[in-house]
């Protein structure tokens, strides 16, 4: 675990997110280069709602780059690359799209999506430049202005626009356009104010969540959660968006929430025959689980625990009893579960208190089951205990007696 929090301390001390660095940087970008996610999210946050067709859209290189040559003075290069960039052509090309995912505030991005923008117009005008040598109608001469510039009257470039889509917890007020990245003084208010398009997802209300489609309401709701509990709840209260939830879907999720819950909902047991995950009963399913699992390390018999679940869980006691059956370890010492040991640890101790046993009877369960001495079973439980719980320990019917 030292190497893991290290490596986590090296990556925020670069401005990455930890567990947001390459990984999660490529599971952003495969996500938002389909195009029907794409051109509903362009759609609605840069042309004021209007739909794209994804059928229009195209992958576009995502090297921006050209050469600028000044007067009396060498050429220069200039290259910026984007995340996911298409081009939006109906016959003719009508327009560059791209999206800039961030994880941090880039108090330089107003600056950075100017560049990519006029990287790309550069390039098309340079371009239609070399093209421009096929002779006029000798009743359209060129003017003079034309042949100093090579760049005709009629001449038109295809305008390009950035989304920036934002994941971090902080909210981005500031800067929001170029203007506010110029110092104060008299001649600021006769600068342009255009703002770029920025989708702030962990600001999101629920009016413009809502207008996103199930699927990407699904992501985008998940990832607004500010933490696992929050998480449980959204998918608790839209449970028809979670129950054959893409796999493409889930997999962006967990990859950039890095969330063990939905690690171990990966593989086949919560598959749907549609190919997707129910992640709405993957829940439910795992709180089964170790609440199950906690009762048995704490020496409770099955029948103690089908009681105790019928009044947790809500539930008739035949279910309670089928789930107690289902998830019940007959050889403890030979079960692996392939979860992160903390995560193994915290949930132990959570589940504890719901049972309603103290500190002290955690302590030392926890060490016989882990393996632990007494004096890291305690740190343990001290860690993960939740203060908060003690006032309402024994209410709705979760009180064991050891």
């Amino acid at each position: 675990m030292p190497d893991k929090d290290k490596e986590k301390k090296k990556e925020k001390a670069k401005g990455k997110v930890p567990g947001q660095g390459k990984t999660a940087d490529a599971a952003l970008n495969v996500y938002w280069s389909d195009d029907r996610r794409f051109a509903e999210v362009f759609g609605k946050e840069v042309f004021n709602g209007e739909p794209l067709d994804p059928k229009q859209l195209s992958d576009a290189s995502n090297v921006e780059s050209t050469m600028i040559k000044i007067k009396d003075g060498p050429a220069f290069t200039l290259k910026q690359t984007r995340d996911v960039v298409k081009s939006l052509k109906d016959g003719t090309l009508l327009t560059i799209v791209g999206i800039e995912n961030q994880t941090e505030i880039d108090y330089s991005m107003p600056f950075r999506v100017k560049e990519l923008d006029f990287i790309n117009a550069a390039r098309q005008v340079y371009d239609i430049k070399a093209g421009n040598h096929a002779e006029r109608d000798p009743d359209d001469p060129l003017t003079f202005g034309e042949i100093m510039s090579n760049y005709y009257k009629d001449d038109r470039i295809a305008p390009a626009f950035t989304l920036v889509i934002y994941y971090g917890k902080e909210e981005w007020t500031f800067p929001l356009c170029m203007a506010d990245m110029y110092r104060d003084g008299p001649y600021k208010q006769f600068v342009d104010r255009g703002a770029m398009h920025l989708l702030d997802v962990r600001h999101m209300d629920d009016e413009k969540l809502d207008g996103y489609s199930d699927e990407l309401k699904a992501f985008l709701g998940y990832l607004r959660c500010a933490n696992a509990a929050q998480q449980r709840e959204f998918v608790r209260d839209n449970a028809e968006l979670y129950e054959n939830l893409d796999a493409v879907t889930f997999d962006t999720l967990r990859v950039l929430t890095e969330s063990k819950v939905l690690e171990r909902m990966a593989g086949d047991k919560f598959k749907t025959p549609e190919g997707g995950i129910n992640v709405d009963n993957g829940y439910d399913e795992l709180e089964f689980i170790d609440f199950v699992n906690a009762a048995q390390g704490f020496g409770h018999t099955k029948e103690e625990t089908v009681e105790q679940f019928v009044m947790s869980f809500n539930v008739d006691e035949e279910t309670a009893k089928a789930k107690v059956d289902e998830y019940w370890k007959q050889d403890k010492a030979s079960d692996t579960r392939g979860v992160a040991w903390f995560s193994d640890v915290r949930r132990f101790v959570t589940t504890a208190q719901r049972f309603g046993h103290t500190k002290e009877d955690t302590t030392e369960n926890l060490a016989m089951d882990f393996k632990l001495s007494e004096e890291e079973a305690k740190e343990m439980v001290e860690k993960y205990w939740n203060p908060d719980a003690d006032a309402s320990q024994g209410e709705g019917g979760l009180a064991f007696n050891a």
